[in-house]
């Protein structure tokens, strides 16, 4: 009975609640957490952005949905702000950021911006069967602890219900991973 009320009340307040131009309802789902650590994220209604805090504590490709409802304005743009913390033990030279405008929804092309290190500041964008794959990268890494933010863009029709997948891979320099097999390979027993 309590939790049929609390339940009332909540769709009560998101229906009585004003609409802001652009996206009127909005919702996420974690997809695949297996290499974070932790993982937020919260829609700032006012500015239609979508703030994504994540720390990965191993390799491994993450994955959030999203969606939702836009109003009445012609076309409106969306900007989805990521912060990344490296928490696993390796260096990372590259990340992959895949895009899937899986209904209404289209990436902004060339609209990423880094807001934070600029150890992966070379950006490439290529588009395969009309996913959007941004790849970072530099002859810099992100460290053990170091943040790597940035910004981009998404397009939603007016009036549509929109679905985005959003996956994610950081990837190991190559001498970390080296260093990490060299000792796997120190540390096994040995026979006698």
């Amino acid at each position: 009975m309590k939790r049929a009320f609390l339940f009332a009340a909540l769709v009560i307040a998101m229906l009585a609640s004003p609409a802001f131009a652009g996206v009127s309802s909005w919702w996420s789902n974690w997809t695949n957490t297996a290499p974070l650590s932790s993982q937020s994220d919260w829609w700032d209604a006012p500015n239609d952005t979508w703030h994504l805090d994540e720390t990965f504590s191993s390799f491994g490709e993450a994955a959030v949905m999203c969606g939702g409802q836009t109003d009445a304005a012609p076309i409106t743009t969306i900007t989805i702000t990521k912060t990344i913390e490296n928490g696993s033990a390796f260096d990372w030279n590259k990340f992959i950021l895949e895009v899937d405008p899986i209904a209404g929804a289209s990436y902004v092309s060339n609209s990423v911006t880094v807001t934070s290190g600029s150890h992966l500041a070379t950006i490439t964008e290529t588009v395969v069967s009309g996913v959007d794959t941004i790849t970072f990268e530099a002859p810099d890494v992100v460290a053990n602890g170091e943040i790597f933010a940035f910004t981009f863009m998404v397009e939603i029709p007016a009036t549509t219900s929109f679905t985005l997948d959003i996956q994610q891979t950081p990837i190991p320099e190559p001498a970390t991973m080296a260093l990490f097999g060299l000792g796997l390979v120190v540390a096994m027993p040995r026979r006698g």
